[in-house]
């Protein structure tokens, strides 16, 4: 990996995994299909295994 940009994109990533394409592009200052490539291409070499959700169960009602 090793590259600013790709840097870049796993750091939004984790604060909001949610983030569209376009969005992420913007951020980044990249077209969005370049960034899609990027995003597919981590996905590709594991070093994006998934998509997680923070769930907060004491809203739900739970301890």
């Amino acid at each position: 990996m090793g590259d600013f940009i790709n840097g870049k994109i796993l750091e939004i990533l984790k604060e909001n995994s949610r983030i569209t394409i376009n969005e992420l592009s913007k951020k980044i200052n990249l077209s969005a299909p370049a960034t899609r490539e990027r995003v597919n291409k981590l996905e590709d070499q594991d070093i994006i295994n998934g998509y997680t959700i923070d769930i907060n169960y004491k809203k739900l009602g739970y301890n």
